[in-house]
């Protein structure tokens, strides 16, 4: 059931980090407008916009919103998501819903010539019941990287819910951390965690 729905976030993650990383005039990336310092996406929840300085907007639909940061440090990047899926299951606890995204994003998580360093999921209840808290970690195979390719290593963090007024609405909030050394300064970090963490439901 979530298979397309994590294959079409995968491709929006590999997307945004090719934007990302070729981030220059010809792309003709808009910055994020501080008119309002949050948004509401199809009236359902509001976010906070990310922190921080040279935040991008990317593409959006009426279903996702996404940004990107200009990292001054080419060896690092930050995206930052929210999305929302329907679904046609319902669950009667928060056990069956973390058992049922948690096994959906095992399958759909890791990039092709990546390998899967870490998957940590559990419930959390910051911004509310039927929610995960998820830490996924890849990195690309030694065999690409003895190939002459830069070592690689994508980190995503967020969170996923099922909407309280809403049952048939799946929504995930995450930022990804793209690097190429297993560091991104901590201030970094910290704009992604404030992101995933303003999310209120409406």
């Amino acid at each position: 059931m979530y298979s397309h729905f994590f294959t079409c976030r995968l491709i929006l993650l590999l997307s945004a980090i090719f934007l990302i990383s070729s981030c220059s005039p010809q792309f003709n990336l808009k910055t994020v407008d501080r008119t309002s310092d949050s948004r509401t996406l199809m009236g359902l929840f509001t976010f906070k916009l990310p922190e921080g300085d040279n935040w991008y907007d990317l593409k959006s639909s009426p279903t996702s919103m996404s940004f990107s940061k200009a990292v001054e440090a080419k060896d690092a990047s930050l995206t930052a998501a929210v999305y929302v899926k329907k679904t046609e299951h319902s669950f009667s606890s928060e056990k069956q819903f973390l058992n049922a995204i948690k096994s959906s994003r095992a399958r759909n998580v890791v990039p092709a010539n990546f390998n899967l360093l870490k998957h940590d999921e559990n419930i959390d209840a910051t911004l509310g019941p039927f929610c995960t808290k998820y830490a996924v970690k890849v990195n690309r195979r030694e065999r690409e990287r003895s190939n002459g390719v830069d070592r690689q290593l994508i980190e995503r963090r967020g969170f996923t819910c099922l909407h309280p007024k809403r049952a048939d609405l799946i929504i995930t909030i995450e930022y990804t951390t793209h690097s190429r050394f297993n560091y991104v300064r901590r201030e970094i970090l910290l704009e992604g965690e404030n992101f995933i963490r303003s999310l209120i439901f409406l």
